[in-house]
């Protein structure tokens, strides 16, 4: 081999060597020094070793869904609005009362019809108001009783309106206003009208609810008196396959309770305890769909409100009520869902603020100065 060729070898080993450490300083790391670096953190952090986990970078696409999920966050927390009625005695206004020497009055109570129709009892304008599922006033029928606060429907579309404190009786009447027939509220089991907290339609017989506990049949919608008037250990539930109630042991520590028991065998169900993070002061409902979920719903003040001091010499800040409305199994008790909802403020007497659709969720009456919207909330 000659010098010439030999000083060419040795240069090209030179070149291969010196493009050999370029190569070296200049590659990424491996792999397996990302997936330690990760793995390391996990075990400082107290988790278990998994693969980490790459978001895709922001898109125009991305980031308009999460706006819109967001935007659906903020109208889940105002409700879908079925119906909307301003305050007055027009065609289709609902009255509110505001004396200087009783209780300020709004619509006591309203109702779901099989298609969704809400009846709206409008004792001030002694009426019961029609809205359809779109919002529209279907129509009007007058109310005769002086003190009407509560109403349920018979299956023929009647109405079974309840007044506890006037004429203290219950009235079947059409929807063309004519009075069918009429129960007496006291006998057995009930001896004050003023401790009756509700009316309720079971199939074709009338119940009347004693200090948010056990029912009474007091008679059928074709006006027959009950005979016995038997008592029932709760309200019914839609799906018919039980009686529930519900109540609160301890209101500063957020526990509540619902309690079931079968139809027609009166067997024990089950009994729940329920806590709930806040000073649960009442409860506002307690209902149920066809398909045999329950909703329990309690008014209160969160937790961290109630526990917040004020620094001192500083006004203490005001209390937020919230209403707190929970979806529960009808078979086991246990929670499937909850939502928070805002609370009626004002000091309108009302008898019943929430109805439930056969499908299930709730409609809710929030009242506010210029008057009344129906919102739809669900839990499940």
């Amino acid at each position: 081999m000659s010098s010439r060729t030999t000083r060419s070898a040795l240069l090209a080993i030179v070149a291969l060597f010196v493009a050999g450490l370029l190569w070296l300083s200049l590659r990424p790391p491996a792999a397996s020094t990302q997936n330690q670096t990760s793995s390391d953190a996990s075990q400082r952090d107290g988790g278990a070793l998994v693969d980490p986990v790459r978001l895709p970078e922001p898109t125009r696409q991305n980031l308009a869904m999460d706006s819109d999920a967001a935007g659906d966050a903020a109208r889940g927390e105002q409700g879908q609005v079925i119906a909307r009625a301003s305050w007055g005695s027009g065609p289709d206004q609902l009255g509110h009362s505001r004396p200087q020497e009783a209780n300020p009055e709004a619509p006591m109570s309203h109702i779901l019809g099989p298609d969704g129709t809400i009846h709206v009892l409008d004792q001030v304008n002694r009426r019961i108001q029609r809205f359809s599922r779109d919002g529209r006033l279907l129509g009007s029928t007058p109310v005769s009783l002086l003190g009407a606060q509560d109403v349920a429907l018979g299956r023929d579309g009647s109405y079974v309106l309840m007044d506890r404190l006037a004429d203290r009786r219950i009235a079947i009447v059409g929807q063309d206003g004519r009075e069918r027939a009429s129960l007496s509220i006291t006998g057995e089991h009930i001896e004050r009208t003023g401790n009756v907290t509700g009316v309720f339609v079971d199939g074709d017989q009338v119940l009347v609810e004693r200090e948010h506990g056990p029912l009474v049949r007091v008679g059928d919608t074709n006006g027959r008196a009950a005979e016995p008037r038997e008592e029932v250990p709760g309200r019914p539930t839609r799906d018919g396959r039980a009686w529930i109630t519900a109540g609160i042991t301890d209101a500063a520590a957020g526990r509540l309770y619902i309690n079931a028991v079968a139809r027609p065998s009166r067997e024990h169900m089950f009994t729940r305890e329920l806590r709930v993070a806040m000073n649960a002061r009442t409860l506002v409902m307690l209902d149920s769909d066809a398909r045999g979920t329950l909703y329990l719903g309690a008014l209160g003040v969160a937790r961290s409100a109630v526990s917040t001091a004020p620094i001192a010499g500083d006004a203490a800040a005001p209390e937020r009520e919230q209403v707190l409305l929970m979806c529960i199994d009808g078979t086991t008790g246990r929670i499937k869902g909850q939502a928070t909802l805002p609370p009626n403020t004002s000091a309108d007497e009302a008898f019943r603020e929430f109805a439930v659709p056969d499908e299930g969720g709730v409609i809710y009456a929030v009242r506010n100065d210029q008057g009344v919207e129906f919102r739809r909330y669900d839990c499940r």
